[in-house]
């Protein structure tokens, strides 16, 4: 009995352990992340965010066509966690995107309203 107790008592506190570290996503202050997609008619749109710790967020996209840079927009708003653990950032004086972490370490962050996926990467500090 005192065996089977034990091992119940092992398994709340690793399923416990599991929820709170899930509950606690976070950005990642060290990079950026950025999404891509390509148009039928083979041309890319960039979309790239920066998430600076003291809640300023740098945002760009750009199109491209065929024979050059097509339209593109950049934005220095602000962004905050909501009360769901989601990202909220301002990304134009109209616009704004929330942002779910998808896992601890805030590899990847996917837009929930168009579903896009933005993946991490690096940045170089200076």
């Amino acid at each position: 009995m005192k065996k089977l107790f034990s091992v119940i008592l092992a398994l709340v506190f690793l399923f416990s352990a599991a929820a709170l570290s899930e509950s606690e996503k976070e950005l990642d202050f060290y990079g950026g992340y950025a999404h891509m997609e390509i148009w039928k008619d083979n041309t890319p749109v960039m979309y790239v965010i920066y998430f600076a710790e003291d809640h300023t967020c740098y945002y760009l996209v750009q199109s491209f066509n065929n024979d050059g840079p097509g339209v593109g927009r950049a934005h220095v708003g602000t962004w905050e966690y909501t009360p769901d653990g989601e990202v909220y950032a301002k990304t134009g004086d109209n616009t704004d995107i929330t942002f779910h972490i998808t896992n601890i370490a805030g590899q990847n962050i996917i837009d929930t309203k168009t579903k896009q996926v933005y993946e991490y990467f690096n940045a170089l500090f200076k």
